[in-house]
């Protein structure tokens, strides 16, 4: 999900004329999709997303935001100066020291989003997640090879999912160079991926690794190569594209594959004819109207070139327009991935994280000007904190909202 400011956010909400829901919220119901298809491995046929009988599969899924790929309003750290993964990572070592501050780094990524998440998750009725990537965790650039500590973190991420039965969709969230000149991307304020060869160079040899690890593995359900992408040059964009899925299909020809639009997923100018024979192509909708016209150019997009579609990102607005919006999808028959599982402290998101009052505050007081600078020792526990109160069993669920994304 791309940056913004909160006064864009209000603007935005006003425009399409939702307001946050602040009800008393409904026991969700769950509603799993009828005769759900078989959990296998996914191809495009046609417009459709399909399994390996031939079964239609229209996904239901929840991006896991905010865990490998950290971002400052999703846990309320104060941007834009500290709102990229990075920023939020050296931040959390320099309060902390630098012996105790990356070991808080590795506990975040044990423990943000564990496998009771995904229990949870699929208990519900989702068919599928997202993971956003960040290409650090398996990628050296600087070696040109494969992080065998990072790779080995996947995997068991990829077990988790073929345990509960989630397809997983593998997201490059950061490419290296930046595939967008945003905090998201966690670029230095250019978009160097589509102008540095070396950058380019790394991100076909990461995918390829990749498809090579996991070309056999059911729970992987497509590879989703470059999060919003943002170029003035929209060829480069779609030569990338086809660039990186030779990569794969060097090693893997079966998974599907899936290309965003440029401009933040929305803009599918950029394609021509499919340059491959498994793909779907991924859209992200926020913040704009819900009618038929908001979507009609990917829709055009897909019946003339006879591809399957995927709402990749959807979400950060409210209980009335997730219906709408969803509504509109559903009546096309396109699967969608809301955004996101959990945040710190929201009312607009399956579930809520909400660190004990003085913990996780001391360090975004500290940096908003509104506190003294927490001690090492307090930072630690303020990180600590909030990771005990990310437990799944510890959020508080907003239950209207679960229950209206299950009603699609």
């Amino acid at each position: 999900m791309r940056r913004r400011s909160s006064a864009a956010f209000a603007v935005a909400l006003v425009t399409v004329g939702c307001g946050a829901s602040t009800g008393p919220s409904a026991p969700a119901t769950p509603t799993p999709s009828p005769a759900a298809p078989e959990f296998t491995m996914l191809r495009a046929s046609g417009r459709q997303i399909v399994n390996e009988t031939g079964q239609a599969v229209r996904l239901r899924g929840l991006n896991l935001g905010g865990w490998l790929v950290k971002e400052g309003y999703i846990l309320h750290f104060p941007g834009p100066s500290l709102d990229s993964p990075s920023e939020i990572d050296r931040a959390i070592v320099d309060l902390a020291g630098a012996d105790v501050g990356p070991v808080l780094l590795d506990e975040w990524r044990e423990q943000w989003i564990a496998e009771a998440d995904l229990t949870e998750i699929h208990a519900l009725g989702f068919d599928s997640v997202r993971l956003p990537l960040h290409y650090a965790l398996l990628w050296d650039v600087g070696s040109g090879a494969p992080r065998p500590e990072g790779f080995a973190f996947l995997d068991r991420v990829v077990d988790w999912c073929e345990r509960q039965r989630l397809w997983l969709f593998l997201d490059l969230h950061c490419a290296p160079g930046g595939q967008n000149a945003a905090n998201i991307s966690d670029s230095d304020g250019v978009a160097r991926l589509y102008t540095d060869p070396a950058d380019e160079d790394a991100t076909a040899a990461l995918w390829e690794e990749i498809a090579a690890r996991y070309r056999d593995r059911v729970a992987v359900g497509g590879y989703d190569l470059l999060n919003e992408p943002v170029f003035d040059r929209g060829p480069d964009v779609a030569r990338l594209f086809e660039r990186l899925t030779r990569a794969i299909r060097r090693v893997d020809g079966r998974h599907l594959v899936l290309v965003e639009g440029n401009t933040w997923a929305t803009d599918f100018s950029i394609f021509g004819a499919p340059f491959d024979g498994n793909l779907a192509y991924s859209f992200h909708k926020y913040w704009n109207a819900t009618d038929e016209a908001s979507i009609q150019p990917f829709l055009d997009f897909s019946g003339r070139w006879n591809v399957p579609l995927w709402l990749g990102e959807t979400g950060e607005n409210s209980n009335a327009w997730y219906q709408q919006a969803l509504d509109l999808v559903n009546r096309h028959e396109i699967g969608w991935c809301f955004w996101t599982w959990k945040k710190v402290q929201t009312d607009n998101g399956p579930l809520s994280v909400e660190p004990p009052a003085g913990t996780w505050s001391r360090i975004t007081d500290y940096f908003d000007g509104k506190g003294p600078r927490p001690t090492p020792d307090e930072a630690a526990a303020a990180v600590r904190a909030m990771l005990q109160a990310a437990e799944v069993s510890r959020c508080r669920r907003n239950d209207e909202v679960i229950r209206i994304l299950l009603a699609y």
